[in-house]
């Protein structure tokens, strides 16, 4: 009889196990298809932990930040960009790894939806802060549509574009939202394809901007006549870093930067290294640093071709 009862009872601790699963699939299901039909926007409010959905979902952390997973559908993400609009917590927005798949809801082109997404969030939101959009092959047309985006945006104040795809065209449209700009801080763009064209565009907007302190231009192609150009850039009374790495500068773009150095404004730190300056160059910097320059604070000249005379 004690051997029948202890069955039994172990049965109904099975059942009851077993029972408790199916209710936590069932309420994790039920979240999972609210979020596929928009239906999270609603729970926001009554919730105060991350909500995390399957690898292949939108993942959010309602405090914070917003990450997108790996294959989000177009009409989600059009509802992510709604919701954003009236946001009043998300300080950053990440997108790295992330294949979009469209459908026949999402109404922005084809040809760049992640741009078309992005340049939506940044003209809708101000309160956003951070916008991460590296190593997402964006063209020339996305950061195009992206940078209309900005021209309207008061809130955000970084901008990370690094390991993209994008060449003048983009540098141009960036440079056009620099001039209406008032928030942004930050500016990364290194490892593009931005060549003297772009750095025309990039150095004159810079010059006029008031709040722009970081700008990376590091490994593109902006050569001797790039460097010559963006010059123009340090006549900026906020830029306080700017990193000119890896983009074959000579002593003749290295020289039209020592003369803009000349200026005595508040640029703080300077990367050079990983270029072909040579003595001249180096001793043109050395000069304008000795007899006119008192801030900058870091000048970077690794990796050069600097003899005796420019040491």
């Amino acid at each position: 009889g004690d051997v029948a009862d202890a069955g039994l009872d172990a049965n109904l601790v099975f059942i009851s196990m077993l029972s408790s699963a199916v209710v936590v699939c069932v309420h994790f299901y039920t979240l999972f298809v609210c979020a596929r039909q928009g239906a999270l926007a609603h729970m926001w409010s009554k919730m105060d932990m991350s909500v995390v959905l399957p690898e292949e979902e939108i993942q959010l952390d309602i405090a914070k930040e917003i990450r997108l997973g790996i294959y989000p559908k177009g009409s989600e993400l059009e509802h992510l960009c709604a919701l954003l609009a009236n946001n009043t917590s998300v300080y950053s927005v990440v997108i790295k790894r992330t294949v979009l798949s469209l459908d026949n809801k999402w109404p922005h082109p084809v040809t760049d939806p992640l741009a078309a997404i992005m340049g939506a969030l940044l003209s809708r939101d101000t309160y956003a802060k951070h916008l991460d959009v590296g190593g997402r092959e964006l063209s020339d047309y996305g950061a195009a549509v992206l940078a209309r985006g900005l021209a309207a945006n008061t809130g955000v104040e970084s901008i990370y574009l690094g390991a993209n795809l994008f060449g003048d065209v983009a540098a141009e449209s960036l440079g056009n939202a620099l001039q209406v700009n008032s928030s942004l801080t930050s500016l990364d763009m290194n490892r593009n394809a931005i060549s003297a064209i772009g750095a025309y565009a990039l150095g004159s907007s810079v010059a006029v901007n008031t709040t722009l302190k970081e700008l990376n231009l590091r490994a593109n192609m902006l050569e001797d006549e790039g460097a010559q150009r963006l010059a123009t850039a340090l006549r900026s009374r906020s830029l306080l870093k700017l990193d000119l790495c890896d983009n074959g500068i000579g002593d003749p773009g290295c020289t039209a930067i020592a003369k803009a150095l000349r200026g005595n404004g508040p640029l703080a730190e300077l990367r050079l290294s990983e270029n072909r300056i040579r003595d001249a160059g180096a001793v043109a910097i050395a000069q304008a640093l000795i007899q006119k320059n008192r801030r900058l604070k870091y000048l970077g000249l690794f990796e050069n071709e600097i003899g005796e005379r420019g040491a």
